[in-house]
């Protein structure tokens, strides 16, 4: 099933007052990449043989301030090098894990030696990925 009148006409329903729809929804929302966090993109970027990530030609171009954050982000995982280089294998196998790069880290490094606790990681991973079961409401 579609939204309504994207393939064909249909009906659209909103469980919202009118006066909330005009009043609270914006017309437009903010392109994706200029509100998510680009630790996982970055990464995939430099997977894919992107040096300078800073002059790569996004449809919608990222603050130039959240791109190095990404990067340090990613330094201080261990997944780049002080050139921004990625490091392998750890940062090659965070980008091609099913998870953000900091919980990949923390299932990649579980496993190690002086860890040995990939059972513990792997419950802590799958309960930081869940949707909070609860909805925002105005009413308290």
């Amino acid at each position: 099933a579609g939204r309504a009148g994207r393939t064909r006409k249909g009906h659209c329903f909103r469980l919202l007052t009118e006066a909330a729809f005009h009043k609270e929804l914006q017309e437009h929302t903010l392109p994706e990449v200029q509100r998510s966090d680009l630790k996982d993109l970055v990464l995939t970027l430099k997977c894919l043989g992107v040096d300078d990530v800073g002059a790569f030609e996004f449809p919608t171009p990222p603050a130039r301030e959240t791109l190095e954050l990404a990067l340090e982000e990613l330094y201080a995982l261990g997944a780049i090098d002080a050139e921004a280089r990625l490091v392998e294998p750890l940062g090659l196998r965070m980008a091609h894990g099913p998870l953000p790069a900091p919980l990949m880290r923390l299932l990649l490094l579980s496993v190690e030696a002086p860890y040995q606790c990939a059972a513990e990681a792997a419950i802590a991973c799958a309960m930081l990925t869940m949707q909070p079961p609860w909805l925002p409401s105005q009413n308290k």
